[in-house]
């Protein structure tokens, strides 16, 4: 015969922790990317002149790097800085509209 199946309880999963609050390092690491994304539009209408259409990468409040290709433009900053909190932003009048497919449910008619 096999052996009988066996029942385990179900873990004990503590929701609060996995709820808490960011950590200090995850906190300061908004704060930073924050205070980059500020420095971006404060700098915007001089980027206008000097940069426009091409991405920008915004660290300590100042212009880091440029170039006309996002991901090159991030790969050389992180290469050269490391892993820190910096803005890359393309510099527009307009920000580009992003469209992101989702799921339709439709309905059928019945009759």
């Amino acid at each position: 015969m096999s052996d009988p199946i066996k029942t385990f309880p179900a873990p004990s999963l503590d929701v609060g922790e996995v709820l808490s609050a960011p950590s200090e390092a995850a906190a300061r690491h908004a704060a930073k990317w924050e205070r980059e994304y500020r420095a971006f539009l404060a700098l915007l209408p001089e980027l206008m002149k000097t940069h426009q259409g091409q991405y920008v990468a915004i660290h300590e409040g100042k212009v880091e790097d440029s170039g006309p290709n996002e991901r090159e433009l991030m790969e050389r900053v992180l290469d050269r800085l490391g892993n820190v909190s910096f803005h890359v932003g393309l510099v527009t009048e307009h920000e580009p509209v992003e469209r992101l497919p989702r799921y339709r449910a439709t309905q059928r008619k019945e009759g």
